[in-house]
C-alpha cells in the first residue's frame, strides 16, 4: 500500500472537520522536518493559510488548547505560534500574545537568530499590531540581517527604526541615553551614519552629511562624537548568551550594525578639519578595531580602515606619525594597504 503523503493526510483531517486531527498531521510534518521550513513542515503550513476562513477558524481556536498540552520542550510550541500568525493574517485574531512575545524573548541575548524557528514572523505579527520590539531584540534582528543577510529578516528590519542603535554596547549606550537631552537632528545624523554601508562615502552621503554638520555646527559635533569614541572597545553592557566555546567570541566584536554607525561618524568627521584630538582619536579607534580576536582575526577592520580614511582626508605632520604609528603597529595586510596609500599621498612610505 502506498504511504500517503503529508498533503493527503492533511487533506483528510481537513475533510474530518476536526481540528485537532489537522494538528496531528501539523505536528507530524514539524517533527519529520525538525522545525526546517523548506521541508514538509513549511508545505503544510503554508497549505493550511491558504484555507478559507471557514475552514482556518476553527484551527486557530483549537491552538491555545493544543499548546497548553504540547510538552515545553517538544519544540511544536514554536509550530503552533508560527501557526498562530499565518493562520490570522486576514482575521482579527491574536491569540498566543504573551506566548509568542515569551518566545522572541528567548533570543534577546543571541549574537544571531536561527531563522528556522521563524520568530521573524512572530516578530512581524508584533509590529503589524501597533506593538514594539525590546531594543535587545530589535539588535539580534539588526546583527542577523548584517551577518547571515536572510531576505525576510532583511525585510522585517527595514521596519525597526528604534532604537536607531543597537544597545549592547558602552558607545552606543551613550548615544542613545543622550539624545533625548540632544538636538533631534542628532537622530537624523545617527540614522544616516548607519548608512555607512560602503569603503568609502559617496558624493550624495557626503553631501547630506554636511547638512548635519552645518545644522549642528562642526565644532560640537566633533566633540560630541569624539566622546562616544573614546569608549569603543570597552565590554559589552549587554553580554551575548554563547554556550559553544569554540566559536568566535562575540562579546569581542564590534555589532555589524553599530560597526556602520561607527564608520558613518567617522566619514562624517573627515568632512571637517583633522585638529589634533581628532587626529589622536582616529589612531585609538584604528587600534581598538584592529585588536586581534581569537577564532576571528581584527575585531572590525572595516571600522579602523574608515579611520584610516579620515586620516587620509587631513594633512600635516600629526596625521603623517600617526599613520606611521598605525602602519608599525599592524600586521593585518588589508589595513595596511590603505594605510600605506594614505602615507604615499603624504609623501611617505610604511616600508
Amino acid at each position: 500500500m502506498t504511504r500517503l503523503s503529508y498533503r493527503e493526510r492533511a487533506d483528510i483531517a481537513l475533510w474530518s472537520g476536526d481540528p485537532e486531527r489537522v494538528l496531528d498531521v501539523a505536528e507530524a510534518a514539524y517533527r519529520a522536518s525538525r522545525a526546517d521550513f523548506t521541508m514538509v513542515w513549511g508545505e503544510i503550513a503554508l497549505y493550511l493559510t491558504r484555507q478559507p476562513v471557514s475552514v482556518r477558524t476553527p484551527l486557530l481556536r483549537a491552538l491555545p488548547g493544543r499548546y497548553d498540552r504540547t510538552e515545553p520542550d517538544s519544540g511544536f510550541r514554536a509550530g503552533l505560534l508560527h501557526l498562530a500568525v499565518v493562520l490570522a493574517h486576514d482575521l482579527p485574531d491574536d491569540l498566543l500574545v504573551e506566548e509568542r512575545r515569551a518566545a522572541l524573548a528567548t533570543v534577546e541575548h543571541e549574537w544571531c537568530y536561527d531563522s528556522h524557528t521563524r520568530l521573524h514572523v512572530l516578530a512581524a505579527a508584533e509590529l503589524d499590531v501597533g506593538r514594539s520590539l525590546s531594543p535587545p531584540l530589535v539588535a539580534v534582528f539588526r546583527r542577523s540581517a548584517e551577518l547571515l543577510r536572510i531576505p525576510d529578516v532583511v525585510k522585517l528590519t527595514a521596519r525597526l527604526d528604534n532604537p536607531v542603535l543597537n544597545v549592547g554596547e558602552p558607545w552606543a549606550d551613550a548615544a542613545l541615553a543622550g539624545l533625548p537631552s540632544l538636538d533631534p537632528v542628532w537622530r537624523s545624523m545617527l540614522a544616516h551614519a548607519a548608512t555607512a554601508r560602503s569603503a568609502r562615502p559617496s558624493g550624495a552621503w557626503g553631501r547630506r552629511g554636511l547638512g548635519f554638520l552645518d545644522r549642528l555646527g562642526t565644532a560640537v559635533v566633533r566633540e560630541q562624537v569624539l566622546q562616544w569614541l573614546a569608549l569603543v572597545g570597552r565590554p559589552r553592557s549587554l553580554p551575548l548568551r554563547q554556550e559553544d566555546h569554540t566559536t568566535v567570541p562575540a562579546d569581542e566584536l564590534l555589532d555589524p550594525w553599530n560597526a556602520n554607525a561607527l564608520r558613518g561618524l567617522v566619514w562624517l568627521l573627515s568632512l571637517t578639519e583633522l585638529h589634533e584630538d581628532t587626529v589622536f582619536a582616529m589612531g585609538a579607534l584604528a587600534d581598538a578595531c584592529l585588536r586581534v580576536v581569537p577564532r576571528h582575526g581584527p575585531r572590525n577592520p572595516k571600522v579602523a580602515n574608515a579611520a584610516v580614511y579620515a586620516l587620509s582626508c587631513g594633512s600635516g605632520p600629526t596625521v603623517r606619525r600617526e599613520l606611521l604609528r598605525l602602519a608599525g603597529g599592524t600586521s593585518y595586510k588589508g589595513t595596511l594597504k590603505h594605510i600605506d596609500a594614505a602615507l604615499a599621498a603624504h609623501g611617505q612610505c610604511s616600508v
